[in-house]
């Protein structure tokens, strides 16, 4: 095993994990698995035999960023995306060996992907795409080009710049990070085992400053307004101990920052990019390790706030979510400390796990978020919501006394007894009390309730019971039906008329994904693992499901009813209901079928893209009347705001109506002031402003 060296380290004291007896996994209950037994059954391709590990990583980026000699498979559905339009209306997965963006911009609003891109391809031999994720960094954001970033199976990030979406093959202008042997501003994670990128999330607006603060090299980060990319990883082996105080780690969260400026000469750790790079990545900083694995990734809120999975893949004892939230008075949105924490336990006192910080002003908190039940040893995706509602998709609960075909869909771990079996699902946090704000009653004793870092209880009352009563079910699939009869109150469950439940299925494996819009939109990968991978869970299941959450918005899905019991074809339409909303009304996306083993090609990672954030410097500006960096001021900014500027793309505003099937809703000249031209009109009604004139939605 090798030692790498690791500077400042807040620890955290070893503790014994006790969980409640009735959430303990006795061993004849738990499946009994070894490390590489549980990473093949999570689908995750292992390194050649006999390969020294670190070599075979390094080796495999190199060859990514030499990008593909021939095309994969696409999306399967048209590529035609304009490169400048909005991502903000997009998301973006893995489909097989490809890297590809999905959007409804057609002008229908029927919840069906009709519009696709290509990102890249990554032919790499027994490596896939586990992760993606979208930078605010987009030429509909005001960019010269586009960025992307998605991770690998063999512990690569890489971040791709582009400029063309129907490019065959793609052919995006590559960095890779191999984060083995990537030089940070702690050390290296060296390890002898293989290390696979389990999430990535993209907190969009950040000072950089804080980044310079803590350490000289990051100097050319000052004063800069960019984004933080945080990246999960997991070692899928015994681990490896940081030399700064010994402790064995498995799986940690690190941030990287990302300036909107062309790269400088690499200069590690503080600038990893190469010269003329079109962004400035510099080596990451440690937030969190610990000493257990994770699976479901990582996820930003809306203050910058990152929550990541704890899962105990040994011994099955159970799993938690930590949340990382930033505390100190640099008010910096960004996680970058001189210290940082580490854990070794499930179930830290009072739920706190203490503070990393450095300088003074920047101080992270992390606490656990989700109380600690094997509950959530089943989830394997998270995707933050507005409001900073954490959602989680989690695989159906694991079985005993089942046949082997149903253990095969469910996770590795027995819920607690008073939940009982639970199905695929998707659920929803909240944490709104705990805590009081530091104004209201003066002397910094406040009386309003704020969030205290740990979720809250589903209803009022309710006493604290993770994993039981501390999360609110979004949309139930495949698996038992909890619900309660209608009238019943049911705050966690839902009844049989407030809360659907549908065929869909939650894979146990590395093919997974979760996604949340600015709409409230919750996107599910349902049956991602290609066929004969891991426990074959879904050999001839592989789509993408949407849930709106609108009316009421109420953390529960909506009933839709779109089409009948038919798969959508895109890019034609067959949107005649039925009178029920089932599987065939959420279906986004269907995955194309894989040409070798004529089955539905894997599904892995899911994100969506950000819209403009008016802090950041836009290099190609397409809104002259909006602030451009700037520090922003009451009334410094005047109109008027042309919304079809937001889509110089022309695709996303009312919908496409140069392509086929020609439904899209452009005014084509029509409003107030009036804009002329073809493409132009974007949004297909005016908004009036409080001055009585108009402008062109």
């Amino acid at each position: 095993m090798h030692f790498r060296r690791v500077f400042a380290v807040a620890i955290v004291p070893l503790a014994l994990v006790v969980l409640p007896q009735a959430e303990q996994l006795t061993h004849s209950q738990a499946p009994q698995l070894s490390s590489a037994d549980v990473a093949k059954a999570l689908g995750i391709p292992a390194a050649p035999a006999g390969v020294d590990h670190v070599a075979w990583s390094l080796a495999a980026g190199q060859a990514a960023a030499q990008g593909p000699l021939a095309s994969v498979a696409g999306p399967g559905i048209p590529i035609n995306m304009n490169s400048s339009s909005p991502f903000s209306a997009a998301v973006m997965t893995s489909v097989g060996k490809g890297v590809s963006l999905l959007g409804d911009w057609d002008g229908r609003e029927d919840f069906n992907a009709d519009h696709a891109g290509r990102v890249a391809d990554l032919l790499t031999p027994d490596v896939i795409v586990t992760r993606t994720a979208i930078s605010e960094h987009t030429m509909g954001n005001g960019f010269t080009e586009n960025i992307f970033y998605y991770g690998d199976s063999a512990g690569n990030l890489y971040v791709a710049a582009s400029t063309n979406l129907t490019q065959t093959p793609p052919a995006p202008n590559i960095l890779t990070l191999n984060l083995p042997t990537l030089m940070n501003a702690f050390g290296t994670l060296q390890s002898d085992s293989q290390i696979v990128i389990t999430g990535i999330a993209v907190s969009p607006v950040s000072d950089l400053t804080s980044f310079a603060n803590v350490n000289g090299s990051f100097a050319g980060f000052s004063g800069k307004i960019g984004e933080i990319v945080y990246v999960t990883y997991w070692d899928t082996g015994g681990g490896f101990r940081l030399l700064g105080n010994g402790q064995l780690t498995r799986s940690g969260l690190l941030a990287f920052p990302v300036a909107d400026t062309a790269s400088p000469a690499a200069a590690p750790p503080g600038i990893v990019s190469n010269t003329g790079f079109p962004v400035t990545v510099g080596g990451s900083f440690g937030v969190f390790f610990s000493s257990f694995s994770n699976l479901a990734g990582v996820a930003v809120d809306d203050d910058g706030s990152a929550y990541v999975q704890q899962v105990d893949l040994l011994q099955f004892t159970g799993a938690n979510i930590v949340k990382i939230a930033a505390v100190g008075t640099n008010q910096d949105r960004s996680l970058a400390t001189s210290g940082f924490i580490t854990t070794t336990n499930l179930t830290p006192a009072n739920g706190q796990y203490g503070t990393s910080s450095g300088p003074a002003a920047q101080v992270n908190r992390a606490t656990n978020y989700s109380g600690t039940s094997s509950t959530w040893g089943n989830v394997v995706a998270l995707g933050a919501g507005s409001g900073n509602v954490l959602y989680a998709a989690l695989s159906r609960s694991f079985v005993p006394t089942d046949d082997a075909a149903t253990q095969a869909t469910e996770g590795l771990f027995v819920n607690p007894a008073s939940l009982g079996p639970t199905p695929s699902m998707v659920i929803s946090f909240a944490d709104c009390l705990g805590g009081l704000d530091p104004c209201t009653g003066g002397g910094g004793n406040g009386v309003l309730p704020i969030a205290d870092g740990i979720a809250d209880v589903a209803a009022p009352g309710l006493p604290y019971a993770p994993g039981l009563n501390n999360f609110r079910v979004f949309v139930l699939g495949d698996g038992p039906d909890l619900r309660l009869p209608t009238g019943t109150p049911s705050p966690v469950l839902g009844t049989l008329d407030s809360t659907q439940k549908m065929s869909f299925q939650v894979d146990y494996t590395i093919f997974a994904g979760l996604a949340v819009d600015e709409e409230n939109s919750v996107y599910v990968v349902s049956g991602g693992t290609p066929a004969g991978v891991g426990r074959n869970p879904s050999p001839n299941l592989g789509e993408m499901l949407v849930f709106p959450d609108v009316s009421p918005a109420d953390r529960r899905a909506d009933y839709i009813d779109l089409r009948g019991d038919v798969l959508p074809v895109p890019p034609t339409a067959n949107n005649t209901g039925d009178g029920q909303s089932d599987r065939f009304d959420h279906i986004y996306w269907q995955a194309p079928i894989d040409q070798i083993t004529i089955a539905p090609a894997g599904i892995a990672g899911l994100s969506r893209g950000f819209l403009m954030y008016l802090n950041r410097t836009r290099t190609a500006d397409h809104t002259p009347t909006l602030p451009n960096g700037a520090t922003q001021a009451n009334a410094a900014t005047s109109g008027p705001i042309n919304f079809e500027d937001l889509d110089p793309g022309h695709q996303v505003a009312g919908g496409d109506d140069q392509t086929f099937p020609f439904t899209g809703d452009d005014s084509d000249g029509g409003g107030t002031p009036t804009l002329s031209g073809a493409l132009l009109g974007g949004f297909e009604f005016n908004f009036q402003n409080g001055a009585g004139g108009t402008s062109v939605w």
